[in-house]
């Protein structure tokens, strides 16, 4: 096989420096609020947006212009036989990066303003991005000749760049759209149940059965200890559910918006179940229930 007659690989440092500053707040948002998988799972997405978009490479061999994104799942093969001219041009800042259609054509970009633009046999223009414009003409002149001037402004849409593919913002909005449902799983409301001998709290996977035997006391209060740390739960914005430690009470269990008092506080001969509703009528009406047990 031979060698190509020009290959450039290009880091898309702006786009890589978003995502990097989004993975890093995305995680430490919903690890915070003890959603570790929802860290990992947006952690992986944006992962995979950089193996896909974070490098632009473009290659010349004999007869054809290889571009190819990220580690190659997406690309594009350009035959040089295709190619009515070229010629080194600056993107207007809002045609953006990732595959754009700009006017009269097809952007590959992945960082920058510079670019060099093919005109086609069909009559459309394609456009790469590119940090080293000069080199890359230099390479297409042996096979295509001089740089040619650009021909008439042919636009799509008033001059205004539309987007094919918009990696960055569809990987976003995924990540955000399930944060979103994990953040309102997290803060759904706990179910309870009572029985003649025992009563039962249920949250997602988490079921919390404390029998009569074992309960010592069961008090409505008007505010909470401090809490020390989560030890495994979901936190956001003065909604608890899950495992925490708190100041003179230690370990035990919490199922409570901070912000609507009264608290069902049941302690146990092992720690203690605190929850609460947001109907205040509903906490009072469940701490009469679970008063019936002593």
């Amino acid at each position: 096989m031979n060698p190509p007659r020009y290959e450039h690989r290009q880091i898309g440092w702006w786009t890589l420096g978003p995502i990097a500053l989004l993975i890093g707040v995305t995680s430490l948002v919903l690890l915070r609020s003890g959603i570790a998988l929802g860290a990992a799972i947006s952690i992986s997405l944006l992962a995979a947006l950089v193996l896909l978009f974070g490098w632009l490479t473009v290659r010349i061999d004999a007869d054809s212009i290889l571009i190819r994104f990220g580690i190659g799942l997406i690309r594009r093969r350009v035959p040089l036989s295709r190619v009515r001219g070229h010629r080194a041009v600056t993107n207007r800042w809002f045609y953006g990066w990732g595959i754009r259609l700009i006017p009269g054509g097809l952007l590959y970009n992945v960082s920058g303003f510079d670019a060099v633009e093919l005109d086609l046999d069909d009559g459309s223009r394609l456009r790469i991005g590119t940090d080293e414009p000069a080199a890359l003409g230099r390479a297409l002149e042996p096979a295509l000749g001089a740089a040619t001037p650009a021909p008439g402004d042919r636009r799509l849409n008033a001059g205004v760049a539309l987007t094919v593919l918009a990696p960055a913002a569809i990987v976003i909005f995924a990540a955000a759209v399930m944060a979103g449902v994990l953040i309102a799983a997290g803060a759904r409301s706990p179910a309870i149940s009572v029985s003649a001998d025992a009563f039962t709290v249920r949250h997602g996977s988490r079921v919390v059965t404390v029998p009569s035997a074992l309960l010592i006391s069961v008090t409505l209060e008007d505010s909470l200890p401090r809490v020390i740390r989560r030890d495994n739960g979901f936190s956001f914005a003065g909604i608890m559910r899950g495992r925490f430690t708190l100041d003179g009470l230690g370990q035990g269990w919490l199922f409570v918006d901070r912000d609507t008092p009264p608290f069902i506080v049941a302690r146990t001969v092992d720690g203690f179940v605190i929850l609460n509703f947001d109907d205040p009528a509903r906490t009072q009406a469940v701490f009469a229930d679970i008063q019936r047990l002593r």
